[in-house]
Formats: structure tokens, C-alpha cells, sequence
């Protein structure tokens, strides 16, 4: 039974009507004037204003999104071995969140458990010695009798902003005619401001714009010319169709021409990631961005865009690319981003970070990995050192999820091995680290486990719902207390995690018809 109830639309009264023309007239006018004026007067101060609510309209339907199935549980005794690929995205829970602030559901296909995980801080503790450490915790389920969830956590070492390093950094900005509307260009121009403000001495910064056609639009500067990049950013405006091909071949063709030897280079695609032009595939990118990914070039991307919004897209890009996926929806998560996170989403750590848990059978009967439906791999893929995986940036962590049935009368000593293989930046070469985690650490009430603990399994449980999961044993109301519960009883609790409580009651009151 599909537990989603949608809302039929209302017919619209002759004075609402005329209420919306001039609303839509005032919008017209802010756009236009915008797109004529742009932001700043070419070398003042810059002073982001949040773009009119007004702007922003639902998400229509998906794009080309792949086949996912319905993740099931391993016999331990058949396969003992749970094999994936790191994953640092995050944009798949923004765009959710994005959904749900306008009244919507996201399209289940949209919805992936790992992205939710990966978007909050689990409160790890930062270190600077090893590469990777691994923090684990489990109890029993919440939300389904006579199992247990275990929590890995990983996270890598930390480095200060100012040690990072100069880097070619190189946008690729979407310009096309679907940026005009609902407010994507104008959410970059103001987005970007964030960015350039983080530029330290020895960086270059450059921009490519395409519609129908990409062109240089800024040759890479330094940051001595601060002034002159917030005017370009000011002079961008959209028209035409998207080629986004071009753009990124274009985006690439200015990093190799301007990077230093031996300096790292990214570029960061903004867009809503609908290409109409040239090769609109996700094959024929994925093939570009592999060929430049050889020669030492990465690539993020952003997405912006409600409306026509290609996730799939936007997601398998960065994936190729060795980069993160993101999604920006307002200026406080483009601070997140390009100001708090911009360190780890630019710098390297570790390159295709494999996990791998091996399972004690005297204590595990049954396993699931809960997310990661398309990093999977097979034992062998892990020990290939050829077989691509996620990279991990400073600081970046990683969260994962295990849902378990253990032994009736289960033994003692480690419930599982946690293997990791990465390679060092500049080396081909794998690096190996085993980590056993204790059956000790499983909690017999879920009242002793830590807040951080309970909240991740609420966020996890939020995105099985909306993915109408078979495996999905709760209602919303229920989940809402449980994460309140976490919340209330949470050190610091940050704007995320009580943001959170308030979407899951969003998605009642969608549901509910209120």
C-alpha cells in the first residue's frame, strides 16, 4: 500500500487570479531588473539579499534516473563480507528538504539514505594523526523488534584552511534559458560572493559560462583581483539552451591551459543539470569527465534548481568525477558549502576509499547496509586497485548504517573487521586499515545509547519512509518524537538536527492534506 497521499488541486477564484497577475508582474520586474543591473557596481563591496520566496516553484517530474532495487538482508553464513564505496554527498537530502519547504514529497527515486546520513555532524572527534578512524556504535532497532543497528562512522584527518594549499579553481556555471526562472542564476550570483571570499594567496579562480555555446567568461585570476571576479560574477545572465557538453569540456580546457605543475585543480559545475544540447546522456558526460579525471582534474557539482531538476544527473557526475555532490536551495547552505565544508570539498585526503565489514558468523545471523544501493562491491572489486571509488576531502565523514539479526545465543569478541583501502593522493598504490569492533560496544537498551546514535537512526528511518520502503516498519508521527527525543538530549544541538524534527512534521502535514 502506497503510504503517500498527494493533493488535488483547487480551482482558482477570478480575485485570485488577478492577485497572482500582479504578483507575477512584480517578480518579471525583479528578474529583468536584476538580469540588466546585476549586483554591485563593478568593484564595490558585495552584499548577498536572499532571492524573493516567490521564485521558487515545486519540482516537476525526475530525469533519467537509474534503476535502484530493494535492498534485502545476507545470510552471514552464505556472505560474510559487506563491501562499498566511501559516498560524501549530501544533496540528495537538500533537495529533499528543498521539496518539503514547498509543500512537496521528493520523488522517492530521489531519496538516497546515505546522502541523509552523510548531511549531519555525528559529533566524531577531529584528529590529525591518522589518515582515517573509525568510530562505531550500536543498540538495538527503534523501529523494529528483535534487530540491532550498528553505526560506523569514519573520519579523516583534519587540516586547517590556510594549509591547504593554492588550487586552479575553475566554475562552470550554467547561463542557459531554464536559469532564469525560479530564481537558479540569481541564487548562484549570490551564492558564489561565499566562495571568493575563501580564496587564499596563490589561488586562481576562473569561470566558464554555457547555454547553447560555452565561453571563457573570466580567465583564472588571483585574489588580488577580488573585485573584478564579484563584478563577472554580477554580469552573468541566462539565455539560450543547455550544453552542457561544452561546458564541461570547456571548464577543462581552462584548467589545464592556467594550473601551475603539480598544483591541484577542481572544477565546480552549477546547474539544474537539464542538458538539451550536443550530448545530454549521462553516458556522454560521464565519458568527458573520466578522460580529464586522468590528467589529474576533479570535478563537484552544485545543483540549483527547482522546477526541471535533474538529480541523477548532477549526482553521477560528481561521482565520476572524484567530487562531491551538493545541493544549494538558499544562501545559508551556500555558507556551508563554500565556507565551512569548502576546505574538505576541495582537498584530497584519500582517493577511492573501499569499506569493507566482514562479519563474525558466531554472532551475526543476518546483515543489511542500509543506503549505498549503487557503491556496492564485490570482494574482488575491493581488492582491485584499479576499481573507482569515493574520494574523501579533510575532515570529510562518513556514516553507515547496519541492520542486524544476531545469533540466539550469539558468542563473544568481534562482531566484525572493518577494512579500509585508499590510495594517497599522487600514488597508485592502495594503503590497507583493519579496525574490530567488539560486541561489547552493542547496548542492551537503546535508552543508553547516545543521542547522536538515535538521531541517525531517525534520519535513516525518514529516508526509507520516503522512499516507501518495504522495510520501513513506522509512521511519521513516530519518527518525529523519536527524533525529538534525540534532540532534547543532544549536547549542542546545531540548526540541522532541529530543522530535521520540522521536516519530518512537514511531511505529515503534506500527507494529512494540511
Amino acid at each position: 500500500m502506497n503510504k503517500k497521499i498527494r493533493i488535488n488541486k483547487q480551482g482558482v477564484s477570478p480575485l485570485l487570479a488577478v492577485a497572482l497577475l500582479v504578483a507575477i508582474t512584480v517578480v518579471l520586474a525583479g528578474v529583468l531588473y536584476v538580469s540588466v543591473i546585476g549586483f554591485g557596481s563593478g568593484g564595490g563591496s558585495y552584499s548577498p539579499t536572499m532571492p524573493d520566496e516567490n521564485y521558487y516553484q515545486p519540482p516537476t517530474q525526475p530525469l533519467s534516473y537509474p534503476t535502484q532495487s530493494e535492498p534485502a538482508f545476507t545470510d552471514a553464513a552464505e556472505d560474510q563480507e559487506s563491501t562499498f564505496g566511501a559516498d560524501v554527498d549530501t544533496g540528495s537530502y537538500v533537495y529533499a528538504r528543498n521539496c518539503l519547504n514547498h509543500d512537496r514529497l521528493p520523488e522517492p527515486e530521489t531519496v538516497r539514505t546515505e546522502e541523509f546520513l552523510n548531511y549531519f555532524d555525528y559529533h566524531y572527534p577531529e584528529h590529525t594523526d591518522q589518515d582515517f578512524e573509525v568510530y562505531p556504535e550500536a543498540g538495538p532497532s527503534y523501529f523494529s523488534d528483535d534487530y540491532q543497528m550498528l553505526k560506523i562512522g569514519i573520519r579523516a584527518r583534519s587540516i586547517a584552511s590556510e594549509e591547504r594549499g593554492p588550487m586552479t579553481i575553475i566554475c562552470i556555471i550554467d547561463t542557459s534559458g531554464s536559469m532564469s526562472s525560479d530564481g537558479k542564476l540569481n541564487l548562484i550570483k549570490e551564492a558564489l560572493p561565499y566562495l571568493v571570499d575563501q580564496l587564499i594567496e596563490g589561488d586562481k579562480f576562473g569561470i566558464v559560462e554555457y547555454g547553447t555555446t560555452a565561453k571563457y567568461h573570466l580567465n583564472p585570476v588571483g585574489i588580488d583581483q577580488k573585485y573584478t571576479i564579484l563584478d563577472k560574477i554580477s554580469q552573468l545572465s541566462a539565455d539560450g539552451s543547455t550544453n552542457a557538453q561544452d561546458g564541461l569540456e570547456t571548464g577543462y580546457e581552462m584548467a589545464l591551459e592556467h594550473r601551475e605543475e603539480g598544483q591541484a585543480a577542481r572544477l565546480l559545475l552549477l546547474s539544474d543539470g537539464v542538458a538539451n544540447t550536443g550530448i545530454s546522456d549521462i553516458d556522454g558526460l560521464v565519458e568527458t569527465i573520466q578522460q580529464y579525471k586522468e590528467m589529474g582534474i576533479y570535478l563537484s557539482t552544485y545543483g540549483f534548481g527547482i522546477g526541471d531538476y535533474n538529480d541523477a544527473l548532477m549526482e553521477q557526475l560528481a561521482d565520476n568525477g572524484d567530487g562531491k555532490y551538493g545541493y544549494i536551495d538558499s544562501l545559508d547552505e551556500a555558507k556551508k558549502e563554500f565556507v565551512d565544508d569548502l576546505t574538505g570539498n576541495l582537498v584530497t585526503i584519500a582517493k577511492d576509499l573501499k569499506i569493507k565489514v566482514e562479519f563474525n558468523t558466531d554472532i551475526v545471523e543476518e546483515y543489511r547496509l542500509v543506503g549505498y544501493d549503487n557503491r556496492v562491491m564485490t570482494s574482488e572489486e575491493f581488492e582491485d586497485e584499479s576499481k573507482d571509488a569515493g574520494d574523501i576531502g579533510a575532515g570529510h565523514t562518513v556514516t553507515a548504517i547496519y541492520e542486524l539479526r544476531l545469533k540466539e545465543n550469539p558468542g563473544k569478541g568481534a562482531i566484525s573487521t572493518v577494512h579500509l583501502r585508499y590510495k594517497e593522493p599522487g600514488t597508485d598504490l592502495s594503503r590497507a586499515r583493519n579496525i574490530e569492533i567488539n560486541s561489547d560496544i552493542i547496548e542492551a537498551d537503546i535508552d543508553n545509547t547516545s543521542p547522536p546514535f538515535r538521531f541517525s537512526l531517525a534520519v535513516t528511518e525518514f529516508a526509507e519512509y520516503l522512499q516507501n520502503s518495504e522495510l520501513c516498519n513506522s509512521d511519521l508521527l513516530e519518527i518525529q518524537n523519536f527524533a525529538q527525543d534525540a534532540v532534547d538530549e543532544l549536547y549542542y544541538v546545531s540548526e540541522e538536527e532541529s530543522e530535521f524534527v520540522q521536516l519530518v512534521e512537514k511531511a505529515r502535514n503534506i500527507e494529512n492534506g494540511e
